[in-house]
C-alpha cells in the first residue's frame, strides 16, 4: 500500500514539474537513487510516463486518470489528441489563441512528431511549449510566437502589429477555437477584437480546422467572425453526423474517448 501511495505522489510531482530529474525526486521525497529508479521504471511500464534521456515526462491522459471530477479536462485532452493526429512531420501549423485546447496539443505534438514549425499568438501555447522545450528542440519542433498587445482576458497577442506579420506567413494547417458555432451561419464571438488575428490567419492558411467541444454548440455568440465554408474540418466530441452544416463538404473528426489508448 505504501508503494502505491509513493507512486501516486511521485506522478503528481512529475506532472507539476515538467523538468523533473532523478536528483530533484530524491530531494523532494528523501529516497535513495535505487528507489527512484524502481518507482520510475514501474510508472513507465504501467504507461504513466515517458523517460527520454534525462527527461521524465508524464504521458498525456495518464495524470487525469487519478483525478476526480475531471470530465471537461478529459474531453479537452481527447479533442487535442484527435487534432494532433491531423499534423504530419514537417508541417508548418498555426495554433490560434482563442482556445485552451490548442495548448493541450503541445505535449502530443512534442512526443509524437518531429520537424514541425508552430505559429501562434497564444500565451498558453507559449507556456506549454516552454514546459517541453528541451525535448522540442531535440526533435526540431519550433514555435514562432506572433507578438503584439496582450489582452489578459484572451490570453493571446492581438493588434495591428500581429496582423502585419500574419500577412507574410506560409501556413499549411491552422487550428482555431470559437465561442459558439451555428451549423448554418458560422462561427461567433461576443467581441470581434479577440478574433481579428484569427480571421487573418484563417485567410492565409491552406487548410483550416475548428476545434469545438459540445459546449460550443450550446452557447450563442454576438458577432459572426467566420463562415463555415472557410473551414476544411471540425474536430469535436459530439456526433457531427447528426448535425446539418451549411458547408456540405466539411470534414468531420469525431473524438470518442473510448478510442484512446490510455
Amino acid at each position: 500500500m505504501k508503494q502505491v501511495i509513493e507512486k501516486k505522489y511521485l506522478l503528481n510531482f512529475i506532472y507539476k514539474n515538467v523538468n523533473t530529474n532523478i536528483n530533484s525526486l530524491k530531494e523532494e521525497f528523501n529516497i535513495s537513487t535505487s528507489t527512484v529508479y524502481r518507482l520510475l521504471h514501474q510508472l513507465r511500464d504501467e504507461n504513466w510516463i515517458v523517460i527520454d534521456k534525462n527527461n521524465i515526462i508524464y504521458k498525456p491522459f495518464s495524470y487525469i486518470n487519478i483525478q476526480e471530477d475531471n470530465t471537461k479536462n478529459i474531453i479537452q485532452n481527447a479533442i487535442a489528441y484527435k487534432s494532433h493526429e491531423l499534423i504530419n512531420n514537417g508541417d508548418v501549423i498555426c495554433l490560434s489563441g482563442s482556445s485552451t485546447t490548442m495548448s493541450l496539443m503541445i505535449p502530443f505534438i512534442v512526443m509524437n512528431k518531429e520537424n514541425i514549425t508552430m505559429i501562434s499568438n497564444s500565451v498558453l501555447v507559449l507556456k506549454n511549449y516552454l514546459d517541453y522545450y528541451n525535448l522540442a528542440v531535440e526533435k526540431n519542433i519550433i514555435l514562432l510566437v506572433i507578438g503584439g498587445t496582450i489582452k489578459k482576458q484572451f490570453y493571446a497577442f492581438n493588434g495591428e502589429y500581429v496582423d502585419n506579420i500574419a500577412n507574410n506567413l506560409n501556413i499549411e494547417k491552422a487550428f482555431f477555437g470559437t465561442q459558439s458555432i451555428d451549423p448554418q451561419r458560422g462561427l461567433f464571438m461576443d467581441t470581434l477584437l479577440e478574433n481579428m488575428v484569427e480571421k487573418k490567419l484563417m485567410e492565409i492558411s491552406k487548410k483550416n480546422y475548428l476545434i469545438a467541444n459540445y459546449e460550443k454548440f450550446q452557447t450563442k455568440g454576438l458577432f459572426k467572425w467566420a463562415d463555415l465554408n472557410e473551414l476544411n474540418g471540425i474536430i469535436s466530441d459530439i456526433n457531427l453526423d447528426d448535425i446539418e452544416f451549411s458547408n456540405k463538404n466539411i470534414e468531420k473528426y469525431i473524438m470518442k474517448i473510448e478510442d484512446i489508448n490510455w
